[in-house]
């Protein structure tokens, strides 16, 4: 015998809640939160290339949260192929250097790893530079926040030097020396090296002491976005062995 349940008032009425409740399990189920969006951006961009990072960063589109700056800071790395922690290590082994003038040379070596170079696009590399910087410190790393602000630094100083295909110490030292005629090249510099400041040396927030002692001879006593730019800049490409101008650039002369 067919029974007709939809012709039952009693059983309907019965069973309907229960389909509800169903129905909203369901949704709940197949939904996923900010978290799990993010952490599956990290897995996507484990095993990503330059050429398939973008796919990773659209799985975190709409968020706000640090942990999706966090992926949107390392795609740029990923896209400038410094995927590799090694690319990574290499450079923080490049700053540790020792004696005169270690301390300048040592960023230098550092940020000639860490520049970015755009496929050869010296524009196309300050933008994604730019955008890193924006993206690691909203994601709040401190760490990526600094290597963010050498490779802002080493961007724009690539760019005036015209090497952005094959950035080098020397390189970046020539660019930054003409730095004190390019205003946007300083307020790029800048405003990343103020945030790296706020964030890891200020407050007895210091991480890294050697760039900190750099940062606080300059962000300390200038909040003028090109005026830090400018001066950092000058320190970097002058000392230790142009007297004249290091005398108030403390920490690159150690």
């Amino acid at each position: 015998m067919r029974i007709l349940i939809t012709r039952s008032p009693v059983i309907v009425a019965a069973i309907l809640p229960f389909f509800v409740v169903l129905l909203f399990l369901a949704a709940g189920c197949g939904k996923k939160t900010d978290q799990d969006r993010v952490a599956d951006a990290q897995e996507c961009i484990d095993r990503a290339t330059a050429a398939t990072v973008s796919t990773c960063v659209t799985m975190v589109e709409g968020l706000t949260s640090k942990g999706s700056y966090l992926i949107r800071c390392v795609s740029k790395y990923v896209e400038e192929g410094l995927a590799d922690p090694a690319s990574i290590y290499s450079a923080i082994a490049a700053s540790q250097t020792s004696g005169a003038g270690a301390a300048a040379s040592g960023s230098m070596a550092m940020m000639s790893v860490l520049a970015f170079k755009g496929g050869g696009d010296a524009a196309k590399g300050l933008a994604n530079a730019t955008a890193a910087s924006t993206y690691c410190t909203a994601s709040g790393s401190k760490g990526l926040i600094m290597l963010s602000t050498l490779t802002v630094t080493a961007t724009v100083a690539t760019s005036l030097g015209s090497c952005a295909a094959a950035p080098t110490a020397a390189c970046i030292k020539s660019g930054l020396s003409t730095i004190a005629t390019n205003p946007l090249g300083q307020a790029a510099i800048g405003s990343a090296a103020i945030s790296a400041y706020q964030s890891n040396c200020s407050s007895g927030q210091t991480t890294t002491a050697g760039m900190c002692a750099q940062l606080a001879a300059v962000v300390g006593t200038n909040t003028d976005s090109s005026v830090v730019g400018g001066i950092l800049g000058t320190c970097y490409a002058n000392c230790p062995s142009v007297v004249s101008p290091c005398t108030s650039c403390v920490g690159f002369t150690q």
